[in-house]
């Protein structure tokens, strides 16, 4: 949540673009890496911090134009958050005050109270849905504010208690199981004696929990632990790294890792398209 409200900033057609909400919930894209499962594409913080990872596919002193970060998730995630937003659920500002219903809530913020009736019709789209599902009016909403403690101050914030709703109605049931999704697309072109080409390579990676462990846990756990393998098992040591952090984008992490992570279950599926 506090990521949904947070700006964004990446490339498009050569083009340097900044969102701050509610923009940013304009700038989502489809995709279609995964058929099947109806997806977009959020733009996630500044993209751009992590372009120096491909410097050595630039020429010319050029900068790619076309370069995102994003978070995938269900069509309709952006118009969800929006409608928090614009509620002020997605505030961290500390309250003071008593409250019981969700009406209190956005009255408390400073937001548009009559926008909980708006979004409570059945016409509201995916906006409607969420706040019919977590925002349920006629709830006393006490359970979900701070326990008050002796000397401490009973404030909260309108995201915190956004966030316990959301917890509290999307515990897993016994039987279901999450999903973890990943989609790495390299668009190229290349210079060589015919003339030169232009071509795509895709990674994807698709997590599902399972009774041992969640999909979020696992490819998490599992990249961890294969880290702290090469490390103990020396695969580093020949390495001049000074000490500190090592990225894992040199073959003397990324090969190792990812051969750990197949035998794990978890497998990247790459593909390579000429255009």
């Amino acid at each position: 949540l506090t990521a949904a409200s947070a700006s964004c900033k990446y490339r498009s057609n050569g083009e340097v673009r900044s969102h701050s909400p509610p923009t940013t919930y304009e700038s989502v894209l489809k995709s279609a890496h995964f058929p099947g499962l109806d997806l977009e594409v959020s733009p996630n913080r500044d993209s751009l911090a992590y372009e120096s990872v491909y410097d050595g596919i630039r020429s010319g002193g050029g900068v790619v134009p076309n370069f995102m970060r994003g978070t995938l998730r269900h069509r309709g995630w952006a118009e969800a958050m929006h409608a928090a937003f614009r509620l002020g659920l997605l505030s961290d500002k500390k309250i003071d005050k008593k409250v019981s219903t969700w009406s209190e809530v956005v009255k408390a913020v400073g937001a548009d109270e009559d926008l909980l009736d708006v979004y409570a019709k059945e016409d509201a789209g995916v906006a409607g849905e969420m706040v019919r599902w977590a925002l349920v009016e006629s709830e006393d909403i006490t359970r979900l504010l701070p326990t008050p403690t002796a000397g401490a101050s009973a404030e909260w914030s309108p995201v915190d208690l956004f966030a316990n709703a959301l917890w509290e109605k999307s515990q897993y049931r016994l039987g279901e199981q999450d999903l973890a999704l990943m989609s790495n697309t390299l668009q190229f072109g290349r210079a060589d004696e015919t003339g030169g080409y232009m071509a795509r390579g895709s990674l994807h990676v698709k997590g599902d929990g399972s009774p041992e462990g969640s999909a979020m846990a696992r490819t998490v756990g599992f990249t961890a632990a294969a880290g702290a393998e090469i490390i103990l098992e020396g695969g580093l040591n020949s390495l001049d790294t000074g000490g500190g952090i090592i990225r894992p984008t040199i073959p003397q992490v990324y090969e190792p890792a990812l051969k750990i992570l197949e035998e794990c279950g978890v497998k990247f599926n790459e593909d390579h398209q000429y255009l």
